[in-house]
């Protein structure tokens, strides 16, 4: 006999035929996925099944997964139970807690729904319950609210506790680089932190170096050559491009490197006194952010494009350059998938197959300066004035700088969340719009004329440069790239580009 087991009840069973149950296991934190307290929880509900005479299909664990309303990630085991449980594959949902299955009643409700519908039983703590009784139904939805009230209680605790060592400087969460943490060598217990004698003066070289006029692509490709460990290790280390002017450009708006304690309350950022010594001093930080909002900065890397229509072809969506990605896929499949994506914040709504597109506006190029009439109408075009152009980039100029100087004062904490997000919201929409409507310079000049001349336009393009490939078709054609219709398309759907001749999008 189990003694940890309670009464069982009365269950519809025929002894000839078990009932199928499906065990579900889970953990809250559990970062290296090791699965121990998931094994536990199986081993626990296999020998209840064994008890009661019952048939496991199947164990399905989610580790390292949270269930409460904050979670932030999803699990996917839990909807493959509830996939499971609509295509009436089990008789029984058996778990160790209740909670195992959700902390949010919003999801115990939909459970409730799809089990009382499939007529499936819900097993957990040595009891069983069939929902569509209303005692059973009362039982299950009072162990839900008690579930959702302990993962708040738990959360409200912890967010106390963060608010108190932010007020009091402690250091928390990963380490900052350029530091190192300092233990109780007989308890073990996080003293605080201090500069790290191989990263701490590297922090304070980049600063030193940007303060002097380098800029983040120069600092990030010496870093790369010295063979300098990035701060944080890449997940796929085949994939990563090493250190880039945006990591750079990380650790130097770090507010931590300046012995600034961060802390984020309600979507706002706010600041406290460090515990720990600033490798560089506020007035110093003040100067580096200072020099990362001015719009005029040189932002280009000097580094000649590979790729067709990397920053020549626009989101149609936000009207941002897109540029070349080449990803693998999530499945693990070795094979890569060269795109164009649009990264612009708050849109990211176009990734498309590269090379389709790529064909396509080289049968373009050459199907238009093919056509007579297409190299009449080039020769006669004229130029945009230099003046429009240069009022038009100054307004683009001036919303980025809009912007920038947004993010800055959210930052700083001088602007709450809500009017940042309205405020930034407003620029953005402006910006796409400015863009769109900076003046392109015609095509009357040459590189596309020079190859109309040719006596083979396709063989000439061939053997063009890409930077002359590139040049002819900003001389000819707005490329705008439009989002999938459906999320998730691989199909090539040749619609999704745009060619609109400059002549009439200028």
């Amino acid at each position: 006999m189990v003694t940890h087991l309670r009464a069982v009840r009365d269950l519809p069973q025929d002894d000839a035929t078990p009932l199928r149950a499906l065990i579900y296991a889970r953990t809250s934190h559990d970062p290296g996925r090791r699965g121990k307290s998931t094994a536990s929880q199986r081993d626990y509900c296999e020998r209840e099944a064994a008890y009661r005479g019952w048939l496991v299909v199947d164990a399905v664990v989610d580790d390292d997964r949270s269930a409460s309303t904050r979670a932030k990630r999803e699990r996917e085991g839990w909807q493959e139970v509830v996939d499971r449980i609509a295509a009436g594959d089990v008789d029984v949902l058996l778990m160790w807690e209740w909670s195992r299955a959700t902390r949010d009643l919003a999801v115990y409700v939909a459970l409730e729904k799809i089990l009382r519908e499939r007529r499936v039983l819900l097993a957990y703590q040595g009891d069983t319950y069939d929902l569509t009784k209303a005692g059973d139904r009362r039982r299950v939805a009072s162990d839900s609210v008690e579930a959702q009230y302990e993962a708040d209680r738990t959360s409200e605790r912890a967010l106390r506790a963060k608010l108190h060592d932010a007020e009091h400087g402690r250091p928390s969460g990963p380490v900052p680089w350029g530091y190192r943490r300092i233990y109780d060598d007989r308890r073990g217990w996080l003293l605080g932190q201090e500069p790290d004698p191989e990263t701490g003066p590297l922090v304070r070289e980049l600063a030193d170096r940007f303060l002097a006029g380098e800029s983040l692509s120069q600092l990030a490709l010496d870093m790369h050559r010295r063979g300098i460990a990035m701060p944080k290790p890449p997940r796929d280390p085949s994939r990563s491009r090493g250190w880039t002017a945006a990591t750079v450009g990380q650790v130097l708006r770090s507010p931590s490197i300046a012995g600034l304690r961060q802390h984020t309350r309600d979507g706002v950022r706010q600041f406290y006194d460090a515990s720990w010594d600033g490798i560089i001093s506020l007035d110093e930080r003040r100067r580096i952010l200072d020099i990362l909002a001015d719009p005029s900065r040189v932002l280009h890397r000097g580094v000649q494009p590979v790729h067709l229509l990397s920053h020549i072809a626009v989101c149609a969506r936000c009207g941002s350059p897109v540029r070349f990605a080449n990803q693998r896929p999530r499945n693990g499949s070795a094979i890569r998938y060269p795109a164009y994506q649009c990264d612009a914040a708050g849109c990211r709504g176009v990734y498309i197959q590269a090379p389709p597109v790529d064909d396509l506006v080289t049968q373009a190029v050459i199907g238009t300066l093919t056509n007579p009439a297409s190299i009449v109408a080039l020769r006669g075009s004229t130029r945009s004035s230099e003046l429009d152009r240069a009022a038009a980039r100054v307004r683009v100029t001036e919303l980025e700088a809009r912007l920038e100087s947004l993010a800055e004062a959210f930052a700083d904490g001088t602007t709450d969340a809500a009017a940042y997000k309205l405020a930034a919201g407003k620029v953005r929409d402006r910006l796409a719009e400015a863009r769109a409507q900076v003046p392109v310079r015609r095509a009357s000049g040459s590189p596309a004329l020079r190859l109309a001349d040719a006596d083979d336009v396709a063989a000439a393009w061939s053997t063009l440069p890409l930077e002359d490939q590139r040049a002819v078709v900003k001389g000819l054609f707005v490329v705008r790239l439009h989002p999938a219709r459906v999320k998730g398309q691989r199909r090539w759907d040749p619609s999704r580009v745009e060619l609109v001749p400059v002549a009439a999008a200028g």
